[in-house]
């Protein structure tokens, strides 16, 4: 028995129904390279009520075994789609020569003040800081070593974000270079210890508040034009196996 083809009218249903149950969803890649929805962002101190999530965000660490193969430290947060993580260059990190091992440790936080220059803060801040078995862990690129550090979006913002650094509370926040590698993911350059932060700039801002549909309306049309959709294949289906079927006729 052969298998069955996947048909254009079955997948075109699929789409449809995945438009309806996920609307609004962000997408990420995990490990496996599996496409899944991001869990919703988890606030230190969420903006509303509706963003209380029932588990916190978490803490990303990373650690490096002195005289290892590996040249990179890696280090993410534990959210499905994590939240922040990092990729460091150990050329770039320096401690005592007795050192045996590096850790480098993400820490979230609520922004002490959700302005930037640029525009508004919309998640947390992660305080990125670092330590070795013996002490201190210093960090220091003079060869601009393609060290980056990713931050996640929150559900519910536009594309248009940008990374932002300072190295300490009180500090201006600063611009990295940022690129955007997926839906809800930013990279940044990564400039050292200090805080990170995910900032909407100031024209996506003014377009967010400027935007009238609600989510809710939003959901519905979706669901409508997807409902629509599957019906308008549902007749054309039906008309060419009618017209199929009477083309056929019994033979004289």
């Amino acid at each position: 028995m052969g298998q069955r083809r996947l048909t254009p009218l079955t997948f075109a249903v699929i789409v449809a129904f995945a438009a309806i149950i996920l609307p609004g969803q962000q997408l990420y890649a995990d490990d496996a390279d599996v496409i899944a929805p991001d869990e919703p962002y988890r606030y230190v101190q969420p903006p509303s009520p509706d963003k209380k999530t029932a588990q916190s965000p978490t803490v990303g660490q990373g650690t490096f075994s002195v005289g290892s193969n590996n040249n990179d430290l890696y280090a993410a947060t534990q959210e499905s789609g994590a939240q922040a993580s990092l990729i460091i260059v150990v050329g770039s990190l320096h401690a005592a020569s007795n050192a045996k091992t590096y850790i480098v440790t993400m820490t979230p936080h609520a922004p002490d003040n959700r302005s930037s220059v640029d525009g508004k803060i919309v998640g947390n801040t992660y305080t990125v800081s670092g330590s070795s078995d013996v002490g201190a862990l210093t960090y220091h690129d003079d060869d601009k070593l393609a060290n980056v550090i990713y931050l996640r979006l929150p559900q519910g913002y536009p594309p248009g974000a940008i990374v932002e650094y300072r190295a300490q509370p009180g500090d201006p926040w600063v611009d990295t270079t940022t690129s955007r590698p997926s839906y809800s993911l930013y990279q940044g350059s990564f400039a050292g210890f200090g805080d990170y932060a995910i900032v909407i700039n100031k024209k996506v801002e003014q377009k967010i508040a400027a935007k009238t549909t609600t989510p809710h309306s939003q959901n519905v049309v979706t669901i409508v034009a997807a409902s629509i959709f599957i019906l308008i294949l549902l007749i054309v289906v039906s008309m060419r196996n009618k017209k199929r079927n009477n083309g056929r006729g019994d033979p004289i």
